[in-house]
């Protein structure tokens, strides 16, 4: 089971009680601008097209959407929350500073891939060596790599971000708690990596980025690829809070 079927199953959870005609009090994660479960929101149509115009490889998202679940974390000192929307593979990431939003960003699911073998650990996460002190990295894996290659024709090539170093390293721990609608929730341990590439050669042209998580619970593991861009904060509409 991957991350997405996981937080379906929270949502549905809420679903099977409604239906049960069970008392269900909707669960909040305190999210600025209101971006917590059960919120709707419209996404803004003139930043997706632009971003797409320039080449994204972002797919449609329905403009429309319900905020469904959320998973809050902190990563480089900062509050981030992902507010998972209705269509079941896209999220909005919220990065905060305290009550300060320093950018938002909806990001969608390219592809999900299941870990089966210790072959394919090792080709994300690389190949550790035991010492006296613990283990150390002797072969860096896909999630670390200095550059993140997408197939196609030609081949899109995105540059690592959160350690633009040239040499391969270990990838960013950070733990997302993800809370449904009902209060139900789950704790992923993430080991993950963002890269980016500029669509165009103006300076305020679109950044497209591709963020590479392999996302862990107690019982499943998934590794995530997500295309993203960033949106105008004042063009994301909070139509009606949960």
């Amino acid at each position: 089971m991957g991350l997405f079927a996981m937080i379906k199953n929270v949502t549905a959870a809420r679903a099977s009680a409604i239906t049960a005609g069970a008392p269900v009090k909707p669960a909040h994660t305190a999210v600025p601008m209101g971006l917590h479960q059960g919120s709707a929101v419209e996404l803004p149509a003139l930043d997706l097209a632009l971003a797409q115009a320039d080449g994204s490889i972002l797919p449609n998202v329905t403009e429309h959407q319900t905020i469904t679940a959320v998973g809050k974390m902190r990563l480089f000192g900062l509050d981030v929350f992902h507010s998972y929307l209705a269509d079941g593979t896209s999220f909005l990431r919220i990065v905060a500073d305290g009550y300060t939003v320093k950018e938002v960003s909806l990001f969608t699911n390219r592809d999900e891939i299941i870990p089966a073998t210790a072959e394919d650990w090792e080709f994300w996460l690389g190949k550790y060596q035991a010492t006296e002190t613990g283990s150390a990295l002797v072969e860096a894996g896909l999630i670390g790599w200095p550059q993140f290659q997408i197939d196609g024709a030609p081949p899109i090539i995105y540059n690592r971000t959160w350690s633009p170093f040239s040499e391969g390293i270990e990838p960013v721990s950070f733990q997302e708690t993800i809370m449904g609608l009902d209060g139900t929730s789950f704790v992923v341990n993430h080991e993950g990596m963002e890269y980016s590439r500029n669509l165009t050669a103006d300076a305020n042209g679109t950044t497209e980025s591709l963020l590479v998580s392999l996302a862990q619970t107690t019982d499943t593991a998934s590794v995530n690829i997500y295309v993203g861009v960033s949106i105008n904060v004042k063009e994301l509409k909070v139509l009606a809070a949960g």
